[in-house]
């Protein structure tokens, strides 16, 4: 029997073209682009100096000059400054930084708490290398204490001088000229290195600096040292304002609402506190704190109907011992001499618990490491 092969084929061309054709609308596609952009921080560190280069400098004379770093960029930064001095005379011959009995010709005289501030590098020799590190990262719109105060021509170096004598018809003529250090031109230069914070220790590799008076591998803070408190507790009712509220501790206080002459508005609202502790400001442990009288509102009556009221000044001090361990607040046996307080009326800080050191305003005193409290009286006439 004879067997038809048409329709077979007509049904497998017909599948092939189904293939083709429908290969050709079956695929999924898809094509994503993602655009990524970075933004660079912003570098920019600002210097501002100031000195003005005197005409006449006289061995004895002290000339200002100072300058700060600024970070005016968004980069947190660390920064670096080094000094170098050169001496040349009036012939323009190089002149030793140091006289024949070892006495500096120019003296820098650095800010008091630079100690706290800026780390000195360990390998300074005082006179040829002086470098400092700024002791914290300098964040953005952050600016550096001052390193540097002043310069003074030293008192105590050499002068040296010739005397050259001529007569002529019966007159005998001297003149004696300085040389060396007098008419002589000094240079300071101020080198200011900055470098992003994270980058450092790459870029003043190898450093020692010294803190404290110990020598250690260079360690620049990533935030500042810390700050303690200077409050005081003011033994008397006071008048405060909702307003002022933020500037004291309410905590150990009994407070009323009270109205001036009974007059019951938000101007003449008061609250009548207690025994409040003020809160003055925050201080790095060394730093130098001026004690200053403070002004507060007086409550002449307790029956709290005012007929008048004033601002009075806190004007006698005591540091006393059992109110501030009554309070929470931090003392050592030896704050009296750490803290090194000035114009003390007088001083039982180690009699007992109840010592005290007793003091009038103005005064001053060096912050210890710990919070302080002072307890004041508020004078009446």
């Amino acid at each position: 029997m004879k067997k038809n092969y048409k329709p077979i084929m007509f049904l497998l061309l017909l599948m092939f073209v189904f293939v083709v054709v429908g290969g050709t609308i079956a695929y999924y596609t898809s094509n994503d682009t993602f655009e990524n952009e970075f933004d660079a921080g912003k570098y920019k560190i600002e210097t501002q100096e100031a000195f003005v280069s005197p005409e006449n400098w006289t061995p004895g004379t002290t000339t200002p000059k100072t300058f700060t770093v600024t970070n005016k960029g968004t980069v947190d930064s660390a920064v670096k400054v080094c000094f170098t001095q050169s001496w040349v005379d009036a012939n323009n011959a190089p002149l030793n930084l140091k006289d024949t009995h070892d006495n500096l010709a120019a003296v820098l005289n650095f800010a008091s708490n630079s100690d706290k501030k800026w780390l000195e590098d360990c390998s300074n020799d005082g006179v040829t290398k002086y470098c400092f590190y700024y002791y914290k990262k300098l964040e953005p719109n952050e600016t550096t204490s001052n390193l540097l105060e002043s310069v003074t021509f030293n008192a105590n170096v050499d002068i040296d001088s010739t005397r050259n004598c001529t007569t002529e018809n019966g007159v005998t003529t001297c003149t004696t000229t300085a040389t060396g250090y007098a008419g002589a031109k000094y240079t300071l230069n101020v080198n200011i290195e900055t470098v992003q914070y994270d980058q450092y220790q790459n870029v003043f590799s190898n450093v020692t600096a010294r803190k404290n008076g110990t020598c250690s591998a260079l360690n620049i803070q990533e935030e500042g040292t810390p700050k303690y408190k200077v409050d005081f507790m003011i033994r008397d009712i006071i008048l405060i304002k909702d307003s002022d509220l933020d500037n004291y501790d309410i905590t150990h206080s009994d407070c009323e609402v009270v109205y001036f002459n009974n007059i019951m508005t938000e101007e003449n609202k008061y609250n009548a506190c207690s025994n409040p502790i003020y809160h003055v400001g925050s201080y790095e442990e060394g730093e130098h704190v001026e004690i200053t009288q403070l002004p507060v509102r007086y409550a002449y009556t307790h029956s709290y109907v005012y007929d008048e009221w004033e601002d009075f000044l806190i004007s006698f001090w005591d540091y006393k011992k059992n109110y501030m361990t009554n309070v929470g607040y931090t003392y050592n046996e030896n704050d009296d001499i750490v803290m090194n307080f000035d114009s003390v009326i007088n001083n039982t800080w180690n009699n007992d618990d109840y010592g005290a050191i007793r003091i009038y305003t103005p005064s001053s005193f060096t912050m210890p490491n710990h919070d302080v409290l002072f307890w004041g009286s508020v004078p009446r006439d």
